[in-house]
């Protein structure tokens, strides 16, 4: 990332206290270390020293509920890495303003600094913010008037980000078709109000749940082929599948699937859309038509007969 010659370098604003815990850490050992420290993310790094993701306290709570209710057992860090932000580095050369664009798009607004590929500070809004307020050692020249409004016009853009990807949001949910997101490991990470209701679920809740909710079995690894096509080629064309709904039942459904990407043209994910296939539609309205005739009574013979 080009370094602003007009604008500070991160190096002037980020902290320099840094905590990580490492991805061996039992979940139980990772709350007492976020009470201790009253800590709201931490970075969980490998045995190698490198960050393999940012761990959040709302996170970490999911994490210790899910392994009670699922597992019964004591969990690590790195068996819920699904549960980890990724991480959103920057060198600590760059300027504030480079910076301030990674923090507003990073997942939970914070940015680690590297001194070479060495860990060596944080940057989040509240280094900012103390900065602003004074309380942090400055020069006052270090931010001019030009750098500030590099920032506010960040912040004009993440404002019309937002209002687009609200409205964006809102036409996902409420579309008539059946649609759904998953990461690059088959994890939901956003369903509609339809697929909910064709697939018999209360709203929201497949979010967070595998595609092996809603495929059976034998269709599951197909579905994971699929997942790697998209991946490879950008899209996948519109296949004929079954879908498992929450009450065993199977129904069948024409869907396609895009690339999802992150800003920086990463693969993320995929977008899927769906509709009840036409073929599937024709049968359930015949086994319903064929039920009623079935329990239809049979009139009684008018018939007289001869004396």
């Amino acid at each position: 990332m080009k370094t602003d010659s007009k604008a500070p370098p991160v190096k002037k604003f980020m902290s320099q206290v840094l905590f990580t815990l490492d991805e061996n850490t039992p979940l139980t050992e990772a709350a007492q270390f976020f009470a201790s420290h009253r800590l709201t993310t931490v970075p969980v790094t490998s045995d190698n020293g490198m960050i393999v993701g940012v761990l959040s306290d709302f996170h970490l709570l999911r994490a210790l509920l899910k392994a009670r209710q699922e597992t019964g057992h004591p969990l690590l860090l790195k068996d819920v890495k699904e549960e980890l932000d990724p991480v959103v580095t920057i060198h600590e050369e760059d300027s504030i303003v480079s910076a301030f664009r990674l923090m507003v798009q990073s997942p939970n607004h914070r940015i680690y600094a590297l001194h070479g590929e060495r860990l060596c500070g944080a940057l989040s809004p509240k280094d900012v913010l103390l900065y602003m307020a004074g309380i942090k050692d400055r020069n006052d020249e270090i931010m001019d008037a030009m750098v500030q409004k590099q920032i506010e016009t960040i912040l004009k853009e993440l404002n019309d980000t937002r209002r687009q990807l609200s409205e964006y949001q809102q036409m996902f949910h409420d579309a008539p078709y059946l649609m759904h997101s998953v990461d690059l490991n088959g994890k939901i990470t956003a369903a509609n109000k339809m697929i909910h209701y064709v697939l018999g679920y209360e709203d929201g809740s497949l979010i967070g749940k595998s595609l092996r909710q809603l495929y059976p079995p034998e269709n599951y690894k197909e579905a994971m082929q699929g997942l790697e096509t998209v991946a490879k080629l950008g899209f996948h064309p519109v296949v004929n599948a079954t879908m498992t709904k929450s009450d065993g039942s199977l129904v069948r459904v024409d869907i396609a699937s895009t690339l999802k990407s992150d800003d920086k043209g990463t693969p993320i994910g995929t977008i899927t859309v769906g509709k009840l296939s036409d073929t599937y539609r024709m049968i359930n309205y015949l086994q319903r038509a064929a039920q009623t005739t079935g329990t239809r009574k049979t009139p009684r013979s008018t018939k007289k007969t001869a004396v």
